[in-house]
């Protein structure tokens, strides 16, 4: 074994930058995990985004199947998301959390652009009904993936990989 020369820091540096590393960790998948719980367990509660648009430029990347029931007129993949409820569209999260403050059975007003197909736009205003994850078909199947891979695997990942890192502090490869 070749000796180094450089100094090491003291192992209870590093378990301090570990334990912080993990506080954070903690904080952003506690929240998470309550969230998958809610899914999981009371679906009805939760409101669902019917779509998903991009960062920065607000193109809808996907929609839920059932878009044309819940949206007049219906908003397509490649709609660029222009406001919601008279708001100019800022980033995707700001669309999950409207559907989420305006609850089940509200409606938020969503203006989108829509290319015409001669280089130009079309400004198409639709109002969305917000429903809840549990009124979706094949509920069950979601709620065992929000448990597998919201609840179980993250929670195994974390685990894991912080003590794996906390038996071998000084292994770059840990």
């Amino acid at each position: 074994m070749i000796e180094s020369s450089r100094t090491r820091l003291p192992l209870g540096v590093l378990y301090a930058a570990l334990a912080a590393l993990l506080l954070w960790a903690l904080a952003y998948r506690i929240p998470m995990t309550l969230e998958m719980l809610a899914i999981a367990w009371h679906p009805s509660t939760v409101p669902a985004t019917p779509l998903v648009p991009d960062w920065p430029d607000g193109f809808v990347q996907s929609t839920s199947r059932e878009i044309d029931k819940v949206a007049t007129p219906p908003l397509k993949r490649r709609d660029r998301i222009v406001s919601i409820d008279g708001e100019p569209f800022q980033n995707p999260a700001q669309v999950v959390r409207r559907f989420r403050t305006a609850g089940r059975g509200a409606h938020v007003a969503i203006v989108a652009a829509r290319s015409d197909g001669h280089g130009g736009e079309t400004t198409i205003g639709s109002d969305v009904l917000v429903r809840s994850i549990g009124d979706a078909e094949h509920i069950t199947a979601f709620r065992v993936l929000a448990i597998a891979l919201g609840l179980i695997m993250p929670w195994i990942g974390l685990g894991v990989g912080f003590w794996v890192t906390a038996v071998r502090p000084r292994d770059p490869a840990a």
